[in-house]
């Protein structure tokens, strides 16, 4: 079969001017066009005859009306076939038809998208200059915009986005737009007039952030334009702060902060007003569970909040000042304080047997709840490698056993010598050393000083770090201490136990950055030493200019400043703080020594918090304690878990009487925390450690708590079911 026939049809991309588009969009005829382009192109059209120009604009304008078909559903540009788009043309011709004055959505903004306010845009077109066409577009395409993201859960912004394929920042716009008219917000009575619609977009960005929920599985089933109804009913419980006791006691926190940060005079006017301005938000935020309320919130926040403010002779600043302390205060009164709801604390136990003389070692490592069982798989892979073995023959060679678990050549690709592997290790190896202390019938701070230096310096392994610290230098350091051995055991036992006149509540504790430190020091004096603690939230420069603020509180460090793998990061900071005598302490989430001896060497610390489970056990320890005293650090070490009270008074006695000799910016934190479960817990007294004096590394659980919380098979698991 043959044709005789072939049609052929050839196209052209369809070409888009942006000015002409402009121009066609705000309503303007072809003969204004003609002549905006004329006075814009006066030297290029200055002998093209207005004709020809109106001509072309005419095409041009016949081809946006075509075009304008597609444009309410913008995904399908990319679809037809009737013009020929580039993705730049698509692009312009989008953002341009959905952008708006804000003038104009200014009038629109709380308005009903009704065809009767539709009908009255001759009175915006008025009052903002702009082109009733333009307005009417500008209505219709919120009103659609409204219509197609008014049942979808999830973000609001990028629902619009996705769409609507437009620009973020337009986005967000829309998104503003349609969450207050959704919420039926009343915007336009007189006493509103003269904010403009940032000011309404600032505000919903906030509340659409803070106040809506935008997980697709909302308890409730809200859409991404509602106020979360569970948000609402949490605002109940501040009606407390009404109580008459409970608003002076915000007040009294409030002002006790403010005192250091504004003059005298500001602080007598916020004073007057504090008890009604306090009535006023409370009333407000309760409010917005009822309808007639919640339409009201802007204008009764300027008739509130803000005028009174105007009326005291607040500024801004005074104002963000206020209410950020204002926000603040009541964590620290019942019932809001806040304590870690979200841990789960919990450990992998090990308890190591041995055939013929009875003893057991026991060993942990401390976990916050779920992953406890990865870790828990982790040591049931390594049991063959200690099972069996003879005790001899470990603690003979105690230094290449310990290579051997920790870089065993299938296993260590899970690690290596990091993360849930290196964990488990550490478990084992702990449990080994408290096996060790039993036979010997000496707690394991006393083993460490008894031994032998060139016994205790074999059980290290000193690989990748032998350009810092070599075996005969680790023996050297302790050979030069060991004459003093036996006078600083005896005379460290009694520091630590009786020492402590200028501890705070009898126990050193460190404070963290969510305390307010005006209280603070308010309380402590600066005779006692403040330490604040970032959990690692910060990115460097942010940490750096946090810092920078607070330098007036004399704080002695910054407690993990950013990622606890960031070394050069941790340098940037230190150096960044030293001129104001702020130092940085971090370590309880590093991973192994080679990490510790890169923040020595890159002066990314000046206070070295090792983390007794975090690392593998106590033989990779000892090879950071003896890092640290080479570079003159002090090592005051990470505590308050599961155990971790338990194993750091060890190690901070043996870097007292074998390594330092001082304990000077030497501290060791204590947290009184689940102490009740082990068979001899850790205790202090006037602000020290007492010294342990029981056999063992002193992390042997009670066997009823073993019973009652062994995941699955305890008691407590099975009276949850």
């Amino acid at each position: 079969m043959m044709f005789t026939e072939v049609d052929v049809f050839i196209g052209n991309n369809t070409l888009i001017d942006p000015q002409i588009y402009q121009y066609w969009l705000e309503g303007n005829t072809a003969q204004e066009a003609s002549r905006l382009v004329r006075n814009k192109e006066k030297t290029v059209l200055g002998l093209v005859h207005e004709d020809l120009v109106i001509s072309d604009i005419l095409d041009q304008y016949r081809t946006f009306l075509l075009i304008e078909k597609l444009l309410p559903a913008p995904t399908q540009l990319s679809e037809q076939w009737t013009h020929q788009l580039t993705p730049t043309t698509q692009r312009i011709l989008v953002e341009k038809y959905y952008d708006f004055e804000d003038s104009v959505i200014r009038e629109i903004l709380g308005k009903k998208l009704s065809g009767r306010n539709r009908k009255d845009l001759d009175d915006v077109s008025d009052k903002t200059a702009v082109g009733i066409k333009s307005c009417r577009r500008q209505f219709d395409n919120v009103k659609r915009v409204y219509k197609t993201v008014e049942d979808m859960s999830g973000n609001l912004s990028l629902n619009i986005q996705t769409n609507f394929l437009l620009p973020k920042n337009l986005a967000q716009k829309y998104a503003a737009v349609v969450y207050i008219a959704n919420n039926r917000f009343e915007t336009n009575k007189r006493k509103l007039q003269y904010l403009q619609f940032s000011d309404f977009l600032h505000c919903s960005t906030e509340m659409m952030a803070n106040w809506s929920c935008s997980d697709p599985e909302c308890k409730y089933e809200e859409t991404a334009m509602d106020i979360d109804r569970e948000f609402l009913q949490n605002l109940r419980e501040f009606r407390v702060l009404l109580e008459r006791e409970a608003i002076d006691e915000h007040k009294t926190l409030v002002m006790r902060i403010l005192k250091a940060k504004v003059s005298d005079r500001k602080l007598a006017d916020i004073d007057s007003m504090f008890k009604s301005l306090s009535r006023n938000v409370i009333n407000i935020a309760y409010g917005l569970n009822h309808s007639k309320e919640m339409r009201d919130l802007f204008l009764d926040i300027v008739e509130k909040i803000i005028e009174p403010s105007k009326n005291a002779k607040l500024s801004v600043s005074d104002m963000t000042l206020l209410m950020t302390q204002y926000k603040e205060g009541p964590q620290f009164m019942e019932p809001f304080k806040t304590y870690h709801t979200d841990p789960d604390y919990s450990c992998a136990y090990v308890i190591l047997k041995t055939e013929t003389n009875g003893f057991e070692g026991h060993g942990l490592t401390f976990t916050i709840g779920k992953g406890t069982e990865v870790v828990v798989k982790a040591v049931e892979c390594l049991k063959p490698l200690v099972e069996g073995k003879k005790l001899a023959n470990i603690y003979n060679n105690f230094g290449p056993f310990w290579t051997s678990l920790a870089c065993d050549s299938q296993r260590r690709w899970i690690g290596p010598e990091k993360g849930a592997i290196h964990m488990a290790t550490g478990a084992v190896i702990n449990a080994l050393w408290d096996l060790w202390c039993k036979i010997e019938g000496k707690p394991l701070w006393k083993l460490l000083v008894d031994l032998e230096p060139e016994k205790l310096v074999s059980c290290i392994d000193f690989r990748y770090i032998t350009d810092v610290l070599t075996k005969e230098e680790a023996i050297e350091i302790l050979k030069k201490n060991r004459p003093f051995n036996k006078e600083r055991g005896s005379v460290g036992l009694d520091m630590m136990s009786r020492r402590g006149e200028n501890c705070v509540d009898n126990i050193w504790q460190k404070v963290t950055l969510d305390l307010r430190l005006a209280i603070i020091r308010e309380e402590i004096g600066y005779e006692n030493l403040l330490m604040v603690d970032a959990n690692q939230k910060w990115d460097v420069n942010e940490a750096i200019e946090w810092m920078k603020q607070l330098t007036d509180f004399k704080i002695l460090w910054i407690e993990e400043p950013t990622s606890p793998d960031d070394v050069l990061g941790h340098a940037t900071i230190s150096k960044a703080l030293k001129p104001y005598g702020i130092g940085v302490a971090t370590g309880e989430q590093c991973q192994n020594r080679v990490l510790f001896k890169q923040f020595l060497q890159a002066n990314g610390l000046q206070f070295l918090q090792i983390d007794s489970c975090r690392l593998g056990g106590v033989n990779e320890i000892l090879s950071i304690i003896l890092m640290a005293h080479k570079f003159g650090v002090p090592v005051c070490p990470h505590a308050g878990g599961v155990g971790l009270c338990e194993y750091v008074q060890h190690l901070s006695m043996w870097d007292f009487v074998s390594v330092s000799g001082s304990m000077d910016n030497r501290m060791t934190e204590y947290i009184h925390h689940l102490s009740e479960h082990f068979t001899y817990p850790a205790s202090a007294k006037s602000g020290r450690y007492l010294a342990p004096k029981h056999a063992g590394y002193g992390c042997e659980l009670k066997e009823e708590s073993i019973k009652y919380y062994e995941f699955p098979n305890g008691t407590y698991w099975s009276t949850k079911q």
